[in-house]
């Protein structure tokens, strides 16, 4: 009977010890722990008990957390409104969280004991965060947030963490009110972001389909691009192989978005197109980059260039050509190398610009007029604008190297943490 009992405690102990009632994954690849709450679902802990306990048993989430604002359990989406209490308690391993528009309150020490934690983005729904919210965040380093208006927190929300060797990024002309309201004060520096980004679309065959949602909109606006196809013909994806449609997107830095429409047969089958590698390289990545390797449908005209850096002048490409920037069609899988040559240039200081980095956001001083744009790697073109007498400031979706590149005197690249 005693062996009975203890079969049955042991069946029954995992169930007890689950303090959710669903799991699912969320965009970034982490397990995450929902509860059902009054108008959709919200974050918890996985573990009954005392939240210092929360993770026994769970794999805690590591590196760069997306908090969806909608998951989707047993074919039902739910929206997701809140980050419980002790939601990532003591999740070291946490490097950067970004919380989706939709969540409207942060719980008590939410993220607390985070001690990895660098860069946090708060969507503008955020209306509270509760007291020791992101205590002992000892490796924080910037904080972007998209309410105009300082949602309500409480007191020590930041509690053991070094406020003076953060910055924090707040909407367009917003930076003096949060630089008048505790804790937010408290930052070493408050920088305002853009005021306006610039969505910009495009078909890859206006005969083909129309996109419509471009325009310019106040920074951190959620925007909706529809890509509508003409008799005969499918959307597929967007370019930058996004299948999306409608397509819902956080504005936060320029963009240009292309819709790839390919025919139909019999007006209800879609020839799936065949997709190629297209790979531009440099033949001396100390002297410039080549920009625009992609993956693209069978057809696809295709824009690269060659970026110089400072020291590298552009002397042409592997198979001959010379045109910069130049258009290719692809066909196959192809690779274009750019071919650079080292020249004298003028010292940085008497080009009259200059860059640098705050956490994930570029700042870039340069002569008015100028055409300033930021490439990932890749080559991917990640945001632009023409300079004016003001600063520009570009804020990245990740960390990692980018090169910034400024028409008539170079690029440089730059590494944003």
């Amino acid at each position: 009977m005693k062996k009975v009992l203890f079969l049955l405690a042991a069946m029954l102990l995992p169930m007890m010890a689950s303090a959710f009632d669903f799991q699912a994954v969320a965009p970034s690849g982490q397990t995450l722990y929902f509860d059902t709450v009054p108008g959709g679902v919200s974050v918890v802990y996985p573990h009954v008990g005392n939240i210092s306990t929360a993770w026994n048993g769970f794999d805690k989430p590591t590196g760069v957390l997306m908090v969806p604002g909608v998951i989707n359990w047993q074919g039902v989406n739910y929206p997701v409104t809140s980050i419980g209490p002790g939601a990532f308690y003591g999740c070291e391993g946490l490097t950067s969280v970004i919380i989706s528009h939709g969540i409207t309150s942060l719980g008590n020490s939410a993220f607390n004991g985070c001690t990895a934690l660098d860069t946090v983005s708060i969507p503008a729904s955020v209306t509270s965060i509760g007291s020791q919210a992101f205590a002992g965040c000892s490796s924080l380093s910037s904080v972007c947030i998209h309410a105009t208006t300082p949602p309500t927190t409480a007191s020590g929300a930041f509690y053991n963490t070094t406020l003076v060797s953060c910055v924090l990024y707040v909407p367009c002309e917003s930076d003096s009110v949060y630089s008048a309201t505790v804790p937010w004060s408290g930052f070493g520096s408050v920088v305002a972001m853009p005021c306006a980004v610039t969505v910009n679309t495009a078909v890859n065959d206006i005969e083909r389909g129309s996109v419509t949602g471009a325009g310019t909109y106040p920074f951190g606006t959620w925007v909706t691009l529809t890509a509508t196809p003409t008799d005969g013909y499918a959307f597929i994806c967007w370019n930058d192989g996004n299948t999306q449609n409608p397509r819902t997107m956080e504005a936060t830095a320029d963009i240009t978005l292309t819709a790839m429409f390919f025919p139909l047969v019999h007006d209800t089958i879609v020839i799936t197109p065949t997709f190629y590698r297209l790979q531009v390289l440099s033949d001396n990545e100390s002297l410039g980059l080549g920009v625009g390797s992609a993956t693209l449908p069978e057809g696809t005209m295709a824009e690269i260039c060659a970026l110089p850096l400072e020291g590298g002048h552009f002397a042409g490409w592997s198979d001959g050509g010379s045109g910069n920037p130049r258009q290719v069609s692809v066909t196959s899988d192809m690779t274009l190398t750019a071919l650079f040559d080292r020249v004298g240039m003028p010292s940085p200081g008497a080009l009259e610009w200059s860059v640098n980095t705050k956490g994930q956001t570029i700042e870039v001083r340069c002569p008015e007029s100028t055409n300033v744009a930021v490439y990932d790697m890749g080559g991917r073109i990640m945001a632009s604008a023409i300079a004016t007498a003001a600063p520009l400031f570009f804020t990245l979706p990740a960390k990692g190297t980018y090169v910034v590149s400024v028409d008539g005197v170079g690029g440089r690249k730059v590494v944003v943490e």
